[in-house]
């Protein structure tokens, strides 16, 4: 399982999701034409540091988050390891997109 860090980073989780990426695309990559590649862009994130777009089941099953909300949630983690609700970084930055889409377009139902 991951821990934090006392800066807040996850220590662990890119090696966790690495190897699932890793295991999954040596699982299916050569099934069929071209997955190879499309499975290698995970792995490549994950290796270069980049920012990583998961899914809350990802999660490993004994990790804190993955009990902190439905299992479709997109989540980040984000190039400094933290982990983040959102795919574009946090739910108050998606709720503050939201609420001016609202003001837009004058909707109080969206």
């Amino acid at each position: 399982m991951a821990r934090l860090r006392n800066s807040g980073a996850e220590v662990g989780l890119r090696e966790y999701l690495l190897e699932q990426a890793v295991d999954f695309r040596d699982l299916y990559g050569l099934v069929v034409d071209g997955a190879w590649e499309q499975l290698s862009k995970p792995v490549d994130q994950l290796l270069g540091g980049e920012a990583y777009r998961l899914y809350r089941w990802q999660l490993s099953d004994d990790y804190p988050a993955v009990m902190n909300g439905p299992i479709s949630d997109v989540l980040t983690l984000t190039a400094d390891d933290l982990l983040v609700d959102g795919s574009s970084g946090s739910s108050t930055a998606r709720r503050a997109a939201l609420s001016s889409k609202r003001q837009v377009c004058g909707c109080s139902w969206w």
